[in-house]
């Protein structure tokens, strides 16, 4: 009953101090230019829970660059390939847009050798997941995702957030060794809904940072070879740390983004995706007018 009441107190003091900062917690660089180069570190694990089988991904880690004009930013991943890992690796990219109170984002990702963690490499899984969502930050005056993410702001204090939004997803899935028979044919999936979650940004006083926020989406879902209806609710917790410079950010940015596959009360396929990015961010000025 403690523990309740402490963390239940806890919340409400987060919530409150996100209301009560004044304005103008947050300040824009005066860069319009960025280069982002990122180290990546991409994890992938299905279950077929019909046929208690659990795959996994080979966690390639990956290199990549990105560039940000004022408030729009673009990356692409490609993978360092170490000894005894397969030529068919993950692809990663990913778009982003911060307009006023609105965040979108854009990505892309491909698994293509999920492998039986029994260790038959023969049985293997190719799949694909993508997605655009648009989340609105309620608190915008003082609390920026921009600012933990795409490094393009500044925010001067301690502030939360409610977030909410829209999602639209889509995933695939195939048995590349016909061994499941729900995949041996790829199955397409589009599912989309509404979003509600939280974060929160611990600023400190040597321009560090620590954002905590989670979000929850939940989706009807479209199987688009049978054109069943079925039900596939998602989180997205995340963790990111950072530090913000004169000239330069970095961040490390750990998120699991799960996503539950539920035809019925029996088949329940967790399809989960665990990324951590170090991102470093270099801002410049460009003039193409003297």
């Amino acid at each position: 009953m403690n523990k309740t009441l402490f963390i239940f107190i806890y919340f409400l003091l987060i919530l409150i101090s996100s209301a009560v900062y004044g304005q103008g917690n947050i300040t824009a660089f005066d860069e319009n230019w960025a280069m982002n180069l990122f180290i990546n570190y991409n994890s992938c694990s299905f279950e077929n829970s019909l046929d208690s089988m659990k795959y996994s991904g080979e966690k390639p880690w990956q290199l990549g660059l990105g560039i940000r004009y004022k408030n729009i930013s673009a990356e692409i991943l490609a993978p360092i390939l170490l000894s005894g890992q397969r030529k068919n690796w993950c692809f990663d990219s990913k778009m982003d847009f911060y307009y006023d109170k609105i965040y979108y984002e854009a990505n892309f990702t491909h698994f293509p050798n999920l492998i039986l963690q029994t260790g038959n490499e023969q049985n293997k899984l190719d799949i694909y997941s993508s997605a655009i969502m648009a989340t609105f930050i309620q608190n915008n005056e003082n609390h920026s995702l921009s600012s933990i993410i795409k490094l393009d702001k500044k925010q001067e204090a301690s502030s939360g957030s409610l977030l909410y939004g829209f999602g639209v997803f889509y995933s695939s899935l195939y048995s590349t060794a016909k061994t499941i028979d729900m995949y041996s044919n790829r199955q397409h999936y589009i599912y989309f809904g509404p979003s509600i979650g939280y974060s929160y940004t611990f600023v400190f006083r040597n321009n560090m940072f620590l954002n905590l926020n989670c979000v929850a989406f939940a989706n009807p879902a479209i199987n688009m070879n049978t054109g069943k209806l079925l039900f596939i609710p998602c989180v997205e917790p995340k963790i990111i740390l950072g530090s913000h410079s004169a000239k330069w950010s970095i961040n490390l940015n750990m998120m699991n983004n799960s996503a539950f596959i539920i035809r019925n009360e029996k088949s329940i396929d967790p399809l989960v995706l665990v990324n951590v990015m170090i991102i470093f961010s270099k801002r410049f000025s460009v003039y193409l007018y003297k």
